[in-house]
């Protein structure tokens, strides 16, 4: 932290915090049809990174689905919840330190890359590409917007079509599946809308060959 905001609350000082409220408020929520789009592109015993885990309620419906999961959050107070709530061992990691490679089958960020700055998301993308499979999927969600801005200690980035669609053009091992709107599920947020996006890893041209078919 530097100097001149010494005072200021950070994002991760914010979720250390208010971890148990954030759990209650977010655990029980059913994100319904999010998780359809994701899962219909996932082989049946694929591995899902759920990547800034928060309460762990993604990663807990993952595993209820027979995948295997590993998941993590930069807040040490929000890894014991969700250890707790899950039965994992969630991983204490920053995704600035993410150093997975071809391991993942799918990753689940939900609401969580809305906290990076919008001049280093290209990085953590490509730090993201490098953890999936060859046609690996990753579903990402931001508020919907294209601004950056402050609000009760923590930062946002919100995107929409446009912007992130700018974005992608610098990341060309990325396809673009899928991209559309949705309200807030949480009661008393449905004025707020989201991007949700799923994007593919380009075939690796040196192997030939494609993955099984997936259904």
């Amino acid at each position: 932290m530097t100097p001149n905001n010494k005072n200021k609350q950070t994002t991760l000082e914010y979720y250390q915090s208010n971890a148990e409220a954030y759990f209650l408020d977010t655990a029980w929520v059913d994100p319904g049809e999010l998780y359809k789009p994701f899962l219909e592109l996932m082989p049946e015993t694929g591995v899902i990174l759920d990547a800034g885990c928060g309460s762990g309620r993604d990663a807990r419906f993952f595993m209820k689905q027979g995948f295997k999961v590993i998941a993590f959050d930069n807040s040490s107070q929000m890894v014991k919840l969700a250890s707790d709530f899950t039965g994992l061992n969630c991983l204490h990691l920053s995704f600035e330190n993410i150093e997975f490679e071809n391991k993942f089958d799918g990753i689940w960020a939900c609401a969580s890359l809305l906290h990076v700055r919008k001049k280093n998301m290209l990085n953590i993308l490509k730090k993201f590409c490098a953890a999936l499979k060859n046609r690996g999927i990753m579903y990402i969600s931001y508020k919907y917007g294209n601004r950056e801005y402050s609000r009760e200690g923590r930062h946002f980035s919100d995107y929409d079509e446009q912007c992130f669609s700018e974005l992608l053009k610098e990341i060309t091992s990325f396809n673009l599946k899928k991209m559309w709107k949705t309200k807030d599920l949480r009661p008393g947020h449905e004025n707020e809308k989201w991007l949700n996006i799923l994007l593919e890893k380009k075939q690796d041209i040196r192997h030939p060959f494609f993955r099984q078919k997936r259904f």
